[in-house]
């Protein structure tokens, strides 16, 4: 929740600011699937079935701030949801899921492609199990600050806001809360997304 708030305190500071300068601010969302990562429990169903949960992999949803501050440059704040399930079951499910807070800057060396870098912090880290799936366990995740490498293709604005395409990858880890000893797992992955700024 403290990064929650802190979010909402830097999205109004920067749109306030953006008033008085002239500079654009815009909320956004995003939708995206990302691909990578460490094998953290594979799943097999009665029917023969199988799912596999990876450390990196998953539907990432996000909502946040976009601020340009010129030409060449522009910010971004934002506040995600990323999740890999196994498939709907009714005898059991598992699910990795966790709550990235990320940080970017961009480069625009074009008026509608831009490059940027980035931190991530993921919290609320935890992957789940019920019925059939149990077995696998329940476990709390410490995060690394991640790094992100970001492309992203804008579409031509409308009326109604503005398109980005973004390609992307992160650089992150993860350590088990309860047993500080245990070898770090690899989340690190690929994403693709679909942005729309308002």
């Amino acid at each position: 929740m403290r990064i929650f708030r802190s979010l909402i305190l830097a999205a109004t500071a920067l749109a306030c600011g953006a008033q008085e300068t002239g500079h654009k601010a815009h909320f956004f969302l995003g939708f995206g699937y990302t691909l990578g990562g460490d094998t953290l429990a594979d799943v097999q169903f009665s029917d023969g079935d199988s799912s596999t949960l990876k450390a990196g992999k998953g539907v990432h949803m996000k909502a946040g701030l976009d601020y340009r501050w010129n030409k060449a440059a522009s910010f971004q704040l934002n506040l995600g949801y990323h999740v890999d399930d196994t498939k709907a079951a009714s005898n059991g499910s598992a699910s990795f899921t966790r709550v990235p807070f990320e940080a970017l800057l961009f480069w625009h060396p074009k008026e509608r492609t831009r490059l940027g870098l980035g931190i991530r912090k993921a919290n609320s880290v935890k992957l789940s199990s019920s019925g059939a799936a149990s077995s696998i366990g329940d476990y709390d995740f410490n995060a690394s600050t991640a790094m992100i490498l970001d492309l992203e293709f804008l579409g031509r604005k409308s009326h109604y806001g503005q398109g980005g395409f973004e390609i992307r990858f992160v650089s992150e880890k993860f350590t088990l809360a309860d047993y500080p000893g245990a070898p770090s797992i690899d989340g690190s992955h690929l994403g693709l997304s679909l942005n729309w700024y308002f």
